[in-house]
C-alpha cells in the first residue's frame, strides 16, 4: 500500500439516506455513511484503505492525492492518512 496518500474529502447531508455521506472525488465509488460526522470520517478511511489495496490487487493505477482540480481553492477539507490504521 502507497504511504502518507492524503485524499480530500467531500462530506454531505443526504435527505434520501438520512445520514451524512463522506466521498473521496479523486477514488471513483468510494464513499461511505455515518449518522454523525466523525462515524461517515471513520467509515470512509476504512473504504479509502479498502479501495486502494483492491485495485493494487487488480494492477489498477490509484490516483494520486489532488487529482480531482475541482476541488482546488476548497476552504474546509479532510485528509485521510493511509498510513494509519
Amino acid at each position: 500500500m502507497k504511504a502518507n496518500l492524503h485524499y480530500r474529502l467531500i462530506l454531505s447531508w443526504s435527505d434520501e439516506d438520512g445520514a451524512i455521506i463522506a466521498e473521496a472525488p479523486e477514488l471513483p465509488g468510494c464513499a461511505a455513511d455515518g449518522q454523525t460526522y466523525e462515524e461517515a470520517l471513520a467509515n470512509v478511511q476504512v473504504v479509502i484503505a479498502d479501495w486502494i489495496v483492491t485495485a493494487e490487487r487488480l494492477g489498477r493505477p490509484v490516483p494520486r492525492p489532488g487529482s480531482a482540480g475541482f476541488l482546488e481553492g476548497r476552504s474546509a477539507e479532510a485528509t485521510f492518512d493511509s498510513t494509519s490504521e
